[in-house]
């Protein structure tokens, strides 16, 4: 899910960051539509009601560590920053590659992402627990000035904790989780000369640095109506009554984010034992009134082989459609080695402008729990 950014002048031309606490290489392929499936730590933000799995009962044996990641490693960019310019061999930019590099290709008038996020974590039984370090990157040149680059950098850091029950047939469950975290963001307008050099970077940096602390609650609800075709209705409420983002900074004022609602829905017409087929569908935002309703809808497609289903299953192949376009990704269960990647065209502009915007996501995990 985007964060959707618009200026005072009403320019909404801007990269803007992801508003999901942890990135997922599976709902990006699927075009977002995974709230009635999520069932990894995608659950952890898109439905935390699959957290330890879902619609398992008690026929299917699953130990009780499922997960333990160390590490779980998510690489994000669009497809500019995959594309820049690599002619650039300025010392002080090559010391941050990352942040350097994105920024002056900016400057150039091309939109740039990039978000990394390295945690470690287990899923035992339907308990989670998932310590994380999250940075994201955003620039484009200002509105009518290709020297002046508009910025937003984002450092997250925290803990989350989650859990869910289910019935003893396993068709409901529900979930909870709750991320406390530290954000640091950095947003403004900077000049190429500013960005060009470490000590300008820094100096940018400290003069529009602004600390926040926060603890953001997520709670989801999984209904499967029956075991024929297993339709799965799927609830999930972001930011729950509310998130308070505490400043740490003097002279910055605190703020909140209001309560969001998703509602997913998906069936699986085909499941031949080692094979499954999965559709799905998505509306998401609900409660924000300024979002049109046609960047609301997401559908997507998911072929599983192996004994269990999912994330828990041993590859994948999915696809999905919204409003800015199709999205494909690959899962691969390799046992100890995971690998998943993605790329999902996304809608990033405010209220009804149409911005589109291709976002890459690459993840790279060790499960310990398979060792």
């Amino acid at each position: 899910m985007v964060a959707f950014a618009q200026d005072s002048t009403g320019n909404s031309e801007k990269t803007v960051l992801d508003d999901d606490n942890f990135t997922s290489a599976r709902a990006a392929g699927l075009g977002g539509s995974i709230a009635s499936m999520a069932d990894d730590m995608d659950a952890a933000w898109e439905n935390p009601a699959g957290i330890g799995g879902f619609g398992l009962g008690n026929t299917t044996k699953v130990p009780f560590a499922r997960k333990v990641y160390f590490p779980h490693i998510v690489i994000g960019a669009n497809s500019n920053t995959y594309s820049m310019n690599r002619s650039f061999r300025n010392d002080d930019a090559a010391a941050d590659p990352a942040v350097a590099k994105a920024l002056l290709a900016a400057a150039e008038g091309e939109r740039q992402y990039f978000r990394n996020t390295l945690s470690a974590g287990a899923v035992l039984g339907r308990f989670m627990f998932l310590p994380y370090y999250d940075t994201q990157l955003a620039a484009v040149s200002a509105a009518d000035e290709n020297t002046t680059i508009s910025t937003a950098y984002r450092i997250r850091s925290g803990t989350g904790v989650g859990f869910s029950f289910s019935e003893p047939k396993g068709l409901v469950s529900v979930g909870v989780f709750r991320n406390t975290f530290t954000q640091t963001d950095v947003a403004g307008d900077a000049t190429y000369d500013q960005l060009i050099t470490a000590s300008d970077r820094t100096a940018f940096i400290s003069d529009n640095k602004k600390e926040f602390a926060a603890t953001d609650d997520t709670v989801g609800v999984l209904w499967r109506m029956s075991e024929k075709l297993a339709p799965t209705l799927g609830l999930t409420a972001h930011h729950f009554n509310g998130t308070r983002y505490s400043s740490k900074t003097e002279g910055v004022d605190s703020y909140t984010v209001s309560q969001d609602l998703t509602i997913g829905f998906s069936m699986t017409p085909k499941n031949h034992g080692d094979f499954r087929v999965a559709f799905c569908v998505e509306a998401d935002r609900l409660l924000q009134k300024e979002v049109s309703l046609s960047k609301k809808i997401h559908t997507g497609l998911e072929m599983t082989f192996g004994s269990m289903p999912g994330s828990y299953s041993m590859a994948a192949l999915r696809a999905g459609w919204e409003n800015a376009g199709p999205s494909f990704g690959l899962f691969l269960n390799g046992g100890l080695l995971n690998v998943e990647i993605s790329s999902r065209a996304e809608d990033i502009g405010a209220g009804n402008k149409r911005v589109i915007e291709r976002r890459l996501n690459g993840t790279v995990f060790v499960n310990a729990a398979e060792f």
